[in-house]
């Protein structure tokens, strides 16, 4: 487990866990960490995450919360979220140094005032939703059993009275403050301009090279790089979505002849859409980890796969108009080797295609990952992992950059 309370206690950073705490520090039951800290403490988090062999592999920020996602092993991640506002669309409800002056210690943490764990329980579910958890509801009721007083007082300064509770009576005993719901709204547009989508990570390799294998047991591990993933087959499917679909497995990709030179760069450019289409559709900001099985930067390694001529000038082109991948990840292996396990197309095929693969990572080498597939394939899931942990964790940095730059 990260030793990040202990860096908080020997740097003497006030701070609080807001709810589910029990098992911490010594595991994160949860999925992830809320964290109650000064702004200017935030900073001072983040430097020390990055000076440590840990790896922030995403990055985001909303008003009044930095997110982090920490890679510490193939078995273990984390979410923080660095709480330094506590506020309903900019309309502050909790002020930050109330939570951290009367914070208390529990299991060698420290965590909120029960008047205040209260609310964190609470809000903002209910304000997105208006309605309670289901699952914090016991715990809830007994502490206003026993800190009924204090509770009635805090809801008294959020909602204007000791018990009712609502949207409306909220914005009307803030109604002075409603000013600042415009600029919330300003904050958001921003950071919708300037944080980039979701990150794309591309799995390229021989037929037989042990990708799709590879590719499952990547999964299956339910490694969280980031806050969610999607997985997809080559492309998005919006324009030709029935035709792809129809297709049925294909055991001969380089059976059918290849299309005239404008059919080919016609195919090329709607497929470029529809990677547009994906990415303005279904952002998800860089929350999300978008996994390819294939992309469209493939049809340069093996164009006859396509369909493309061979020395096809459009495939190279094309591939820059679409979104680009963080990371392309190659799988390299003896030629030999994989006719032995897939000989879908002929063994000389096969060495152009390995021999493409790596040109191919050469070209875009700040951005590839070479694996050996001759390795036992957990070999070869466990250097996939740390791969991606650590070109996403390059790729962070440089977000981590901006954050700090807003935030001071």
């Amino acid at each position: 487990m990260l030793n990040l309370f202990g860096f908080f206690d020997d740097s003497d950073i006030p701070y609080a866990i807001m709810r589910s705490y029990e098992s911490l520090p010594d595991e994160v039951r949860s999925g992830d960490i809320d964290i109650v800290i000064d702004k200017k403490n935030v900073i001072r988090i983040v430097e020390y995450l990055q000076s440590t062999s840990h790896k922030i592999t995403a990055v985001g920020m909303h008003v009044g919360v930095v997110h982090l996602y920490v890679y510490l092993s193939k078995t273990e991640q984390v979410q923080l979220d660095l709480v330094y506002d506590i506020h309903y669309k900019g309309i502050t409800y909790l002020e930050i140094e109330a939570v951290l002056s009367q914070r208390i210690r529990y299991n060698k943490i420290s965590v909120p005032a029960p008047h205040h764990e209260y609310f964190f329980l609470l809000l903002p579910h209910f304000f997105y939703v208006n309605e309670r958890k289901e699952k914090y509801k016991e715990k809830m009721h007994r502490l206003y059993t026993e800190h009924q007083a204090d509770i009635d007082r805090v809801h008294s300064q959020i909602f204007g009275h000791p018990t009712k509770s609502s949207i409306h009576r909220f914005r009307w005993h803030h109604k002075k403050q409603l000013w600042r719901m415009s600029r919330h709204y300003t904050s958001e547009f921003e950071k919708m301009l300037l944080q980039p989508f979701g990150l794309i990570v591309t799995f390229f390799g021989p037929d037989g090279a042990g990708k799709s294998t590879l590719l499952q047991n990547f999964l299956k591990q339910d490694v969280h790089f980031t806050k969610n993933q999607t997985h997809t087959h080559l492309k998005p499917q919006h324009l030709l979505k029935k035709r792809s679909q129809n297709r049925g497995l294909v055991t001969d990709p380089h059976k059918e002849e290849p299309r005239s030179s404008w059919s080919a760069s016609v195919k090329l450019l709607v497929y470029a859409q529809e990677y547009w289409i994906e990415y303005f559709a279904n952002p998800q900001r860089n929350s999300c980890l978008h996994i390819f099985d294939r992309y469209l930067h493939d049809t340069i390694v093996d164009g006859r796969r396509y369909r493309l001529e061979e020395g096809n000038i459009w495939a190279p082109l094309v591939s820059k108009l679409a979104p680009q991948p963080a990371i392309f990840i190659i799988l390299d292996a003896d030629p030999e080797i994989i006719q032995s396990r897939k000989a879908e197309v002929p063994l000389e095929a096969t060495r152009k295609q390995c021999e493409a693969y790596l040109a191919f990572a050469k070209e875009y080498a700040d951005r590839c990952l070479v694996i050996d597939a001759n390795q036992e394939m957990n070999d070869v899931l466990d250097d996939v992992l740390e791969g991606v942990a650590t070109r996403l964790a390059v790729v962070s940095k440089q977000r981590i950059e901006q954050v700090l730059r807003r935030l001071g």
